[in-house]
């Protein structure tokens, strides 16, 4: 008992944690350039910053301080440009982008030279169009035509201006469909729009106007209003709203009849609102509130695989480097794995915010992201590299599913395992047995009431195969 013991304590010991995340350069040293909009195009990340002299405009950055610089002054001078919108697309970069306060214009730039306008006379600029989705060879988006004739409708471009046109008018004559949440899937391109029956409802497109149709009116009484799409274990997960359940977790395989909720997260207590849908390894992790309040959930696409996580209130954002970073309380954080592992550490911070102040961008092998980790200078580009991230996982290596949750816990905790008939064995931190039964395959429930406050390890042995995990009491 004390070698096991021991050999759990030496692997905690052996945890390295990663390296405080690296500025690479301090692009404003006036006060924050406040990096946004992150994009990835051949191992460069482009994002827009703001400097005194040049304005809100774009950057580039290939990771190195010397190899980070303005790109294009689009808005010359002090002028602010406010680059947003970016695509990478057939080895170009699109963005939108004010030529002077008011005037706003589409560019794009190959990366070696300023950006130039992308012509696009038939789309009405004055208005608001965006929401850049690749699919095949062309770039789909929302916009309004020049001539005034229809609203907000489903367009493409193949990056001339010959080929650029209206997809289809979903909503005849100049009422707005507004297509939003783009996502591709099977070659086809989803979102969602509004036609004058259905409300605003789950639409699909082959990029022609007879393959854009109604693909399925989930909410019969109303609207759905589907949104967040993500893709997972080859189908599109997104949320969407019912009468019956409120806003809840949605699938699709691309059929009609496997369009279905996933579960109802906060059953009969109203909407779970998931967000910061994040396909990570074997499971979709996301935010969602249920009767107790909003926590970090995963699903394996099923009902009874469709569980609490962690009681944390956490957004994931993106998995790197065998990780998942997320935010959670005002602080950045990453797990090593889902399952095995629960424990979620936080990135190092330093003196003040460094919660990053932007969306996270992975890049030829860094994770980027704006934040504020000092005092001395303002929110500016930072980066993780993959030799960074030192982070031993408690058990490697072991690809046997366990979760022990909540953890903390008080009286109470749940075992989920899919070993089969393991031995259950728990220990306190130095090494006496305290509980030892053959437990299921699946959730199995462990009174603790009568363990005091403090460290303890859950060890699972089926066979050869076994799993340790740490669990702390605290109430």
């Amino acid at each position: 008992m004390k070698l096991l013991a021991l050999t759990v304590l030496a692997i905690l010991s052996n945890m390295a944690f990663a390296q405080e995340p690296v500025m690479v350069k301090n692009i404003n040293p006036n006060g924050h350039s406040n990096p946004k909009a992150l994009t990835c195009l051949n191992n460069k990340v482009y994002f827009s910053a703001n400097t005194l002299q040049n304005g809100r405009e774009l950057w580039v950055s290939d990771g190195t301080e010397n190899g980070t610089y303005l790109q294009s002054d689009v808005n010359t001078g002090a002028g602010v440009s406010d680059p947003h919108d970016l695509v990478a697309f057939n080895n170009k970069l699109y963005f939108t982008a004010y030529t002077n306060e008011t005037a706003i214009k589409r560019y794009v730039t190959d990366g070696n030279t300023p950006a130039v306008i992308f012509d696009m006379p038939t789309v009405n600029t004055t208005r608001q169009f965006g929401n850049f989705t690749v699919m095949g060879s062309k770039l789909f988006f929302y916009a309004e035509d020049a001539g005034f004739a229809h609203g907000c409708e489903l367009w493409a471009t193949d990056g001339t201006t010959a080929g650029t046109a209206m997809v289809k008018d979903i909503l005849p004559g100049d009422g707005s469909s507004t297509p939003r949440g783009m996502a591709v899937y099977n070659n086809r391109l989803y979102f969602s729009a509004q036609d004058a029956t259905h409300g605003i409802e789950l639409w699909v497109s082959d990029g022609t106007e007879n393959g854009t149709e109604l693909f399925v009116d989930i909410n019969l009484a109303g609207s759905s209003k589907p949104a967040n799409f993500t893709l997972y274990d080859n189908k599109l997960y997104f949320t969407a709203t019912d009468t019956a359940a409120g806003t809840e977790l949605w699938v699709t395989d691309g059929t009609v009849t496997g369009t279905t909720m996933v579960k109802d997260i906060n059953y009969r207590y109203g909407n779970a609102n998931p967000q910061s849908l994040v396909a990570y390894k074997q499971y979709l992790l996301f935010a969602a509130t249920d009767t107790l309040g909003s926590h970090l959930w995963r699903t394996d696409g099923t009902d009874s695989g469709t569980v609490v996580l962690d009681s944390i209130v956490a957004f994931p954002k993106v998995g790197f480097n065998d990780r998942l970073y997320f935010l959670s309380q005002d602080t950045f954080k990453f797990t090593n794995y889902i399952g095995a592992k629960t424990q979620i550490v936080s990135v190092p911070d330093a003196d003040l915010n460094a919660i990053p102040q932007s969306n996270l961008c992975v890049c030829n092998g860094s994770l980027y992201f704006g934040a504020q980790y000092f005092a001395s200078t303002g929110i500016e580009l930072y980066k993780l590299n993959t030799a960074q991230l030192t982070l031993l996982d408690e058990n490697p290596a072991v690809p046997y599913e366990t979760l022990v949750y909540p953890n903390p816990a008080t009286n109470s905790i749940t075992i989920y395992t899919e070993l089969d008939k393991p031995v259950l064995t728990v220990y306190s931190a130095s090494g006496s047995l305290l509980h030892s039964a053959t437990i299921s395959r699946g959730n199995n429930l462990l009174t603790t009431d009568n363990f005091d406050n403090g460290l303890y390890f859950i060890h699972l042995q089926a066979g050869t195969k076994t799993v340790t995990q740490k669990l702390i009491i605290s109430r």
